[in-house]
């Protein structure tokens, strides 16, 4: 499963870079993500691990984050694992951030290879994905325009 996307917002790269890095501005526009604890106190910094919480359907999953790449305010990149991926899974997700004149581009780039049955179903998860994936940028693109208001409008 491979699901690439870019977007551009409103903001500079500094202006956008705390809601792809602190837990608590991270919870504000992914949907469904209920808690994001890191392990440990402290910055952010590569080898940080956190135990997400996200809510699919009725339940909510815990899944294992760590960073693996750290470069403010350019790029960001984790490993995820458990929760409703399939034992042995992990995937990887991508955050690269550019800017100029007052405009960010994000280009999003998530990854995880499917084993055994769950391949037969890698192309419907991967078109919800891209879908669920567009939503929380729509949704930080409002909480960057309206920051009190805009996740959840």
């Amino acid at each position: 499963m491979k699901i690439e996307l870019s977007r551009e917002f409103a903001c500079t790269p500094e202006q956008l870079w705390p809601y792809l890095n602190e837990p608590d501005k991270i919870v504000l526009w992914m949907k469904g993500l209920e808690g994001l604890i890191p392990d440990r106190p402290g910055p952010v910094q590569v080898g940080s691990t956190y135990t997400l919480k996200i809510r699919e359907g009725g339940r909510i999953r815990e899944f294992r984050e760590e960073i693996t790449a750290l470069d403010p305010p350019r790029h960001i990149a984790l490993q995820l694992s458990g929760g409703s991926l399939p034992q042995g899974n992990v995937m990887e997700v991508d955050y690269r951030v550019g800017g100029a004149d007052g405009r960010t581009r994000v280009d999003y780039l998530c990854s995880c290879e499917m084993k055994g049955i769950y391949r037969l179903m890698a192309p419907l998860g991967t078109a919800m994905a891209r879908r669920q994936v567009g939503g929380f940028f729509d949704a930080l693109e409002r909480l960057l325009q309206d920051p009190v208001n805009g996740a959840g409008a």
